[in-house]
């Protein structure tokens, strides 16, 4: 099981927010998702990759978050739990 890529984890929200019109450098502010399409998407990457994501990652997070930046985020933390994660 290997960690998703940028563009893989973008079109996964891309098919959850069921719009085209995002990308990785957009504001969670700005995205019309709500916190369940934001989980839906968590719980997608922890299926890929065998691991259970802290939902306490997001409690911190400012609206003006960028959706790159909650991927690293995520990225770091299943890294941190000796996943697959690319380079």
């Amino acid at each position: 099981m290997s960690f998703p890529t940028l563009d893989e984890a973008i079109d996964a929200i891309r098919v959850i927010a069921d719009t085209d019109a995002l990308d990785a450098d957009m504001r969670i502010e700005d995205l019309d998702v709500d916190s369940i399409d934001m989980l839906e998407w968590l719980y997608e990457i922890e299926e890929s990759v065998g691991v259970q994501i802290d939902e306490s990652l997001f409690s911190n997070l400012s609206p003006s978050v960028r959706l790159r930046e909650v991927y690293e985020l995520v990225r770091d933390y299943v890294s941190a739990k000796g996943a697959g994660v690319p380079g």
